[in-house]
């Protein structure tokens, strides 16, 4: 059973049954019922390295400022199937609904090693993030905000998704990764 983003939005669920929710998108405007998408424009209008488009998301969350209103800031792709009153009762442990002093953690949707065809060299095993959903606690938004610029400069980027970008910038910037996944 596939619902437009408009039929969820009637219906508030998906992103719609979040406390706050805000709609961005990348390649032109984009209505959602009554709401209107924030358009991402990178600076140079030819940029199509994912982190980068991403990066002006992140951009423009971080001026929006309603992230700092919520214990969790999740991204989610449109095509995602996401129920946030689940995701709410597995984050609860990791950081007291309304308190403003939480750890700085980001959800890990992933365990799966990576190796090559002959199974012979695999890399480390690490929680990682996937991209269809990302989960940051409000610390670790507050971190990318002040400290973010060091992921652009001392990371080698330009070739990644945004999900490895995020992955290896909250590591840089001492994050840490929680289990989002049984």
């Amino acid at each position: 059973w596939l619902w437009s983003r408009r039929e969820q939005e009637r219906l508030k669920i998906s992103i719609f049954a979040c406390e706050d929710f805000a709609i961005y998108s990348h390649g032109g405007p984009v209505q959602v019922g009554a709401i209107q998408a924030t358009e991402i424009k990178p600076n140079d209008p030819n940029e199509t390295r994912h982190p980068a488009i991403f990066m002006e998301l992140w951009r423009l969350l971080l001026t929006d400022d309603k992230w700092r209103s919520h214990d969790w800031t999740v991204k989610v792709d449109p095509d995602t199937v996401f129920f946030p009153e689940r995701l709410k009762v597995r984050l609860s442990s990791y950081h007291a609904a309304g308190s403003f002093d939480g750890l700085a953690h980001y959800m890990s949707n992933c365990d799966k090693v990576w190796c090559d065809k002959n199974m012979s060299n695999c890399e480390p095993y690490e929680l990682k993030i996937f991209g269809a959903f990302e989960a940051f606690s409000r610390k670790a938004v507050d971190m990318y905000n002040d400290s973010g610029r060091q992921c652009i400069d001392k990371l080698r980027w330009e070739h990644w998704g945004e999900d490895v970008y995020m992955q290896e910038c909250m590591q840089l910037l001492g994050v840490e990764a929680v289990r989002g996944m049984d």
